[in-house]
């Protein structure tokens, strides 16, 4: 028998330690090892002795090798004392007391942990039951929150258990990319009590703060960051712009007949009337509705010509797209007021609506065309929008959390790998 190599395949290295026997049956291995009997300090009063006790058979449960649930059946010698009579067992260095797993299995429980994977899967891998593989988990992983830095994003994203509402807010450092911290609510007093929590000198530190068009963030940044900018996410007011467009095509397509070709036009190539001018393509195709080879600067002049409205909403959304892509930050402010100008003087009822929300936002919309000196990009919420997108994978895969406190570990746990064990 190959002793050494068998230890270094169980990861147990003690040169004390013998292996007796290994015994397979089905998908189940059983290794059983003793220690040589040698002479051990008694716990109580110092004294030296080699006298065994007892001996008692301990199984341990130790992962799975190559498909096998590998069992440790452990000769655990006791030793007495002949001055004091204590009884204590040889000291050993793969499992603690009263435990039934191995350290090596522990070990890999934390290392498994650190994948996208259900509970129950890692439970199964290493031969555990979910209980222990949860306990475990909850033993050693408790990451804390991290220091707000000068650029932070801030958005919610829906939970799956039940209280507090529906919606769980999360704080991101969008130049680095981590997970600063995971609240179980976005509601105000809670937020009010969380930031009024953090130490006044870290909250001063920060400069830009992203975030979408919620009223209630923009009082509570004010409040709590002094010295903080509010930037809306692009995303978040562009959306009105596309809004308001589709209704308007909607409306007027409405007004054809089903089996017209302006109706057909108007349904079928909406995706190219969302296209920024700069992304028309002059690649002449068949169409069968008209009949003739366009390209989509006909599509997009056929369909303008079609109604007022539409050709309004064409000019209107046009130039939000020209500009936002084209325009400096120093050039912002008149870009704003010339669109808001626009908007004021718009016929159609759907750009009319939106009007209101350039006006109460127009400052922040404004910061939106700063660009971050470290990036030279501008700041949006793009990364807190892949972290949402990500934490409901862990969601999905894990079929939801009951546990809001576990929830908020793993996303922490997972996403901030360069941090996560120090917790």
């Amino acid at each position: 028998m190959q002793e050494y190599y068998i230890k270094n395949l169980l990861r147990i290295k003690d040169e004390h330690l013998k292996v007796r026997k290994i015994e397979t049956l089905d998908n189940v291995m059983e290794v059983h090892i003793d220690f040589t009997q040698g002479y051990h300090t008694c716990p109580k009063c110092a004294f030296k002795t080699c006298r065994v006790h007892d001996y008692r058979i301990k199984r341990i449960k130790h992962g799975v090798i190559n498909g096998y649930k590998v069992y440790l059946n452990y000769k655990r010698r006791r030793y007495v004392c002949k001055r004091c009579g204590t009884r204590f067992p040889e000291p050993n260095g793969f499992v603690t007391r009263f435990s039934k797993i191995s350290n090596v299995t522990k070990h890999h429980i934390l290392k498994e942990a650190q994948s996208v994977q259900p509970f129950k899967n890692i439970a199964e891998r290493l031969n555990i039951s979910l209980s222990t593989a949860i306990r475990h988990i909850d033993r050693h992983v408790s990451p804390s929150r991290l220091e707000l830095s000068e650029t932070i994003a801030i958005d919610e994203f829906k939970k799956t258990n039940l209280g507090y509402g529906k919606y769980a807010f999360i704080i991101c450092d969008p130049i680095e990319k981590k997970v600063i911290d995971v609240m179980k609510n976005r509601r105000t007093d809670w937020l009010v009590n969380y930031f009024g929590q953090i130490p006044l000198e870290e909250r001063k530190r920060v400069k830009n703060v992203i975030m979408d068009l919620w009223a209630p963030y923009r009082s509570i940044v004010k409040n709590h960051f002094p010295n903080a900018r509010i930037i809306a996410d692009v995303f978040h007011f562009s959306r009105y712009i596309y809004w308001a467009f589709n209704d308007v095509r909607i409306r007027v397509m409405n007004t054809f007949k089903r089996d017209s070709v302006p109706y057909h036009m108007l349904k079928k190539h909406w995706k190219v009337f969302l296209k920024s001018p700069d992304q028309l393509k002059d690649d002449y195709r068949y169409i069968r509705a008209l009949n003739e080879n366009v390209n989509d600067f006909m599509i997009h002049d056929y369909a303008a010509n079609l109604h007022p409205d539409l050709e309004e909403a064409f000019r209107l959304k046009d130039f939000f797209q020209v500009g936002i892509k084209e325009t400096s930050f120093e050039e912002a402010e008149t870009f704003i007021h010339e669109f808001i100008a626009m908007l004021r003087g718009a016929h159609t009822k759907e750009f009319k609506e939106i009007k209101k929300t350039f006006i109460n936002w127009k400052h922040e919309i404004i910061n939106s065309f700063d660009l971050h000196p470290k990036t030279q990009k501008k700041m949006t919420n793009g990364t807190i929008e892949g972290i949402n997108n990500y934490i409901k994978v862990i969601k999905r895969i894990s079929y939801g959390f009951r546990n809001f406190s576990r929830f908020r570990s793993r996303i922490l746990f997972l996403y901030n790998k360069s941090y996560s064990m120090l917790g």
